[in-house]
C-alpha cells in the first residue's frame, strides 16, 4: 500500500495518522518514514483494510451505546 492510500483509508475511518498508529502502538515516527519511503509495510497496510471492512459492518457504536443503556442486557 503506497502512503497516500494509507493517509485516504485512515482519514476515511475518521482517524488522524497519528492515532492510527499510536493505536498500533508505533510511534509517530514510523509513519514520517512511510511517508519518506511512500510505502507502508504490508501487514499495517493489512490491518488497515481489515479496520475498514469492520467499520463498514458495525453500526454507530455509540449510538449503539445510547440505545442500549438500561436495557438490563449486559
Amino acid at each position: 500500500m503506497d502512503y497516500q492510500e494509507f493517509s485516504e483509508k485512515v482519514k476515511s475511518l475518521g482517524m488522524k495518522r497519528t492515532e492510527f498508529v499510536r493505536y498500533l502502538g508505533m510511534s509517530k515516527n514510523a509513519y514520517t518514514k512511510w511517508s519518506m519511503d511512500n510505502k507502508v509495510p504490508h501487514l499495517v497496510g493489512l490491518h488497515l483494510d481489515l479496520l475498514c471492512k469492520v467499520a463498514t459492518l458495525l453500526p454507530d457504536l455509540d449510538q449503539y451505546k445510547a440505545n442500549s443503556e438500561g436495557s438490563g442486557d449486559e
